[in-house]
């Protein structure tokens, strides 16, 4: 695992994605020998052995390897060879740990019961054959077998497409969660603000529909 910049903490929003951090200026990266678990946006690190490989950079820190000697192990992997050589066997394993990063999951009963639970949400499980097409793994057209009128054909997305979409879903309401919501009344007062402050007489709101909401202030003078 690279560790690529080492700071101190000086502010937690709580919300598991922000934190203000005083980092390092003359920081150098390194690698060190362990990876499992650390998958999170912000993940705490409890291991002895982590903590002092992580703030110990020494060259005498056994934890610390060379980091043109070290092997990378890329996001996306495919894992070939004859029957029997341990394929399925590790995809489940790797997939358990990624699903459940906060355990290092090393036992294949555990991370079997973790896959198979997750199975058609988070994970996909698919044997590709002869017949196995584009069109089945990302997208394609296919007769409407509904429509009994005329031949039609409606788009129809393959489960790669399928799991991407919703990968990218999760992405954009992660950003929603860490909006910074208001209180009606504060967001109310700062609309109409212009109107108290005599700055404006009227305010316009284009609304999703495409009409426009105007709110007009009418001050009689004695």
């Amino acid at each position: 695992m690279s560790i690529k910049a080492r700071g101190i903490v000086i502010e937690n929003h709580n919300d598991g994605r922000l934190l203000d951090v005083e980092w390092e200026d003359d920081f150098t990266p390194f690698e060190v020998d362990f990876s499992g678990g650390y998958w999170d946006t912000i993940k705490e690190v409890k291991k002895t052995e982590h903590i002092n490989a992580i703030w110990n950079d020494s060259t005498e820190n056994p934890a610390i390897i060379d980091k043109d000697n070290c092997m990378k192990f890329p996001l996306n992997q495919i894992l070939y060879g004859p029957p029997g050589t341990g394929k399925t066997y590790n995809t489940v394993l790797k997939s358990a740990q990624i699903i459940e990063p906060e355990k290092e999951i090393n036992d294949f009963d555990e991370a079997l019961k973790i896959f198979n639970s997750n199975l058609g949400d988070r994970i996909e499980f698919i044997t590709f054959h002869q017949n196995y097409s584009y069109e089945d793994f990302i997208q394609g057209l296919r007769p409407d077998v509904e429509n009994e009128g005329s031949l039609s054909f409606e788009r129809k997305d393959g489960v790669f497409k399928r799991i991407s979409d919703i990968a990218h879903q999760n992405l954009l309401d992660s950003y929603r969660e860490n909006d910074v919501k208001k209180d009606f009344d504060l967001v109310f007062s700062e609309f109409i603000s212009p109107i108290n402050d005599g700055e404006s007489h009227e305010i316009e709101v284009p609304m999703k529909k495409g009409f426009i909401f105007c709110y007009r202030h009418n001050r009689k003078v004695n």
